[in-house]
């Protein structure tokens, strides 16, 4: 692995805040959160932080890089938005600035303003001064839309002193429900209109923002397509009508979303009795509530909204995408998450999980407006901060859940905290080129059947790497203890870790660990990690529960993208979708297939899986499956080779499978056979219940910034 390398380095903006208190974002709590602490709830965002969100917002109007300062022809435009280029925040207690820890970073960068607060002033200008910030350090109630529109004066005089000023400034935020897809699109439409930024994207209603956003974006494809083959004006003017249709046709933008919310189970175990009135005692949100230097006094609903939105407008900025904020997840989708989880647990009935995803479809009550339904459907990928599987609802046309239509990264937004932590620093990605190291950690006895299984699923990866080297180099090791496994991570250093274990559930806590041997991890015990990890285990990252998973905890111990279950799974299946996926992971570094990052490895892996789900459900099904046809193939060499080629819709993947192995059972004479195998016993989507949770879209196969030509 070698990191990725930008092609420019950009802007660095510091937002200090005061605390001399441990804060609310500690990962494991033995003890429920109090009515008394410094933190809101029920998300646990610091007061402190909460304090400095108006300084975060504010950063998220300056350049996120210096190119913002130019017109840019579409051509640029279309190469960044290929690149992850979201602003770059150092979220910071000011004893830390204070104490220069933040020098290394700011040599790396283009340091360019430091925003503290009013009584922090004195002290930390003449640092900010001294580590080449190229604006002077201000104070939290100086910031508004008058020096807004100076900082962007005087950013462009310091970097660009001989280029004429662009102008046409933003304005800081209005409504905080808005925000998400407001800036992306006034950020685009600053390039396409001479308007005020205070008279684009004043819609009043998210979906007019939306429809606007992907306006916007098809101009910018359309005008590329065009100059791209030298169209001149008069040719561009007789050909737009039909280059835009041609443009919406394969339209695919990177959308991130929020959908807030945790169940009132989560509440009942890691609240106290007084953090629980505040939550019921909490007013719901003002859709007019807007950006005010009050946000962390003001309700813990607003604090906490404030911040998920911030993320999520950073990243559709940064990628060049739309923001979608979701309402908040009604509490009854939670309960019929959590019943679906225990059902999953027991005893399955086929049918009845199918049900149980359709009640949980209606019971989250996604109102899928026009806009809202065109963005989501055809969306590249999707980054969704949420607490809430939201990849298992269903689009209204389709018959199959989001996830079989879309790569989606997950990003917890519990605790609040930790969330504004990661996501506002800055992580260039990781390139996997040429050779991928994988280390394989048997954490189960072999006395145990499971345990057995899984090494016999693994045996059949290691006969394929075998004649797969230097692309992948898979080492397996023993690791029946968590000092086992933490000294085999540091010997060996691979690129992607599998930890193959039990996982453990305590239904009276609010606590999902794995099995080591004997002990129980949560991940703080196995130090630092590599960039991938692949939790091969039962229950590492439920949610029905709002439990605090060994998956999410993680990301805290330096993983990059973990890759985790929400239910028991069958540990046979498992194996046979993680050979899957190295496999796939083993052809793009051969060059025979084209995936540009590890997710879209995975959502090719996941949705493909949908005949082996079908296939593992019952022995006749998968006996039928392996049996020969006339060709000499089995029915899964034939189904995958052949009759499924160019059949497999996105979100009717499982239907269009059933549909395609009808139509082969009846070449074969066993039609109603298999119809009737089928319905009864049915089949599990066991593919549905894996998550990848942090940011496996920066696990790259290639530099990125040579892909947009920017190397």
């Amino acid at each position: 692995m070698e990191n990725s390398a930008s092609w420019a380095q950009r802007p660095l903006y510091v937002v200090l805040f005061n605390t001399d208190e441990e804060g609310s974002d500690q990962p494991i709590r033995w003890e429920p959160f109090g009515a008394g602490e410094p933190g809101t709830v029920p998300h646990h965002l610091d007061g402190a932080v909460a304090a400095a969100l108006p300084a975060l917002w504010y950063c998220l109007h300056l350049p996120n890089d210096l190119t913002q300062l130019l017109d840019l022809p579409a051509t640029v435009i279309t190469a960044l938005q290929r690149l992850d280029l979201s602003h770059d925040i150092l979220l910071m207690p000011t004893n830390l600035f204070t104490e220069m820890r933040v020098r290394a970073l700011a040599k790396a960068t283009q340091p360019m303003l430091v925003i503290c607060p009013d009584d922090q002033l004195d002290q930390v200008a003449p640092i900010s001064a001294s580590l080449g910030f190229a604006l002077a350090a201000i104070g939290f109630s100086r910031l508004s839309d008058e020096s807004l529109r100076e900082h962007w004066r005087q950013i462009h005089r310091h970097h660009l002193p001989n280029q004429p000023y662009l102008g046409r400034e933003p304005n800081l935020p209005g409504r905080l429900d808005l925000a998400p897809a407001a800036l992306p699109t006034r950020w685009l439409a600053r390039q396409y209109s001479d308007k005020p930024w205070a008279e684009i994207g004043t819609d009043s209603e998210i979906d007019s923002l939306v429809k606007e956003a992907i306006r916007l974006l098809l101009i910018n494809a359309a005008t590329n397509a065009l100059d791209q083959a030298g169209a001149t004006p008069e040719e561009a003017s007789a050909r737009w009508d039909d280059t835009i249709a041609q443009q919406f046709k394969r339209f695919s933008p990177v959308i991130a979303v929020s959908m807030p919310g945790v169940p009132a189970s989560y509440s009942r175990m890691a609240l106290s009795a007084g953090a629980r009135s505040r939550v019921r005692r909490m007013p719901p949100l003002d859709p007019e509530d807007t950006w005010s230097l009050e946000i962390g006094t003001r309700p813990d609903s607003l604090a906490e909204r404030a911040a998920i939105e911030l993320v999520v407008t950073r990243r559709a900025v940064g990628r060049g995408g739309i923001g979608i904020p979701l309402p908040e997840v009604p509490q009854d989708a939670f309960t019929q998450l959590a019943e679906l989880e225990r059902h999953l647990e027991g005893t399955v009935n086929s049918a009845k999980v199918w049900r149980m995803l359709e009640k949980l479809n209606h019971a989250a009550n996604v109102s899928w407006t026009p806009g809202v339904l065109t963005a989501i459907s055809r969306a590249s990928m999707i980054y969704a901060y949420t607490n809430f599987p939201i990849g298992l609802l269903r689009l209204p046309s389709d018959s199959a859940p989001l996830m079989t239509r879309v790569p989606i990264a997950y990003r917890p937004v519990m605790p609040l905290t930790r969330t504004l932590q990661l996501e506002l620093s800055r992580s260039p990605g990781i390139i996997l080129r040429r050779r991928c190291k994988v280390l394989v950690a048997e954490c189960i006895p072999t006395s145990d059947p499971v345990g057995v299984a899984s090494r016999q699923g693994w045996d059949v990866s290691e006969q394929y790497f075998a004649g797969q080297a230097p692309l992948v180099e898979l080492e397996r090791i023993e690791a029946l203890s968590i000092a086992e496994l933490r000294a085999a991570i540091k010997a060996h250093k691979p690129d992607i870790l599998v930890i193959s274990a039990h996982g453990s559930l305590s239904r009276d806590s609010n606590i999902a660990a794995l099995v080591i041997g004997e002990d129980l991890c949560l991940g703080p015990e196995l130090d630092e990690v590599p960039p991938v990890v692949i939790l091969s285990a039962c229950y590492t990252a439920p949610r029905g529960r709002a439990i605090v998973g060994v998956a999410d905890l993680l990301l805290r111990q330096g993983a990059l993208a973990v890759l985790g279950t929400q239910v028991p799974v069958d540990v046979r299946q498992n194996a046979t979708l993680m050979v899957r996926f190295f496999v796939y992971i083993g052809e793009v570094l051969a060059g025979r297939e084209s995936h540009s990052n590890l997710l879209e490895v995975w959502h090719r892996t996941q949705t493909s899986n949908a005949i082996n789900d079908v296939l593992w459900s019952s022995r006749s099904l998968h006996d039928w499956g392996m049996s020969r046809t006339e060709s000499g193939s089995s029915v899964l060499a034939e189904f995958m080779e052949r009759w499924s080629v160019g059949r497999l819709r996105r979100g009717h993947i499982y239907s269009d499978t059933e549909t395609v192995l009808c139509e082969m059972a009846e070449s074969m004479g066993v039609g109603p056979q298999v119809r009737n195998w089928l319905k009864r016993p049915g089949y599990v989507p066991e593919s549905f219940f894996y998550v990848f949770v942090g940011r496996p879209d920066l696990i790259y196969f290639d530099d990125p910034f040579g892909e947009a030509g920017f190397a």
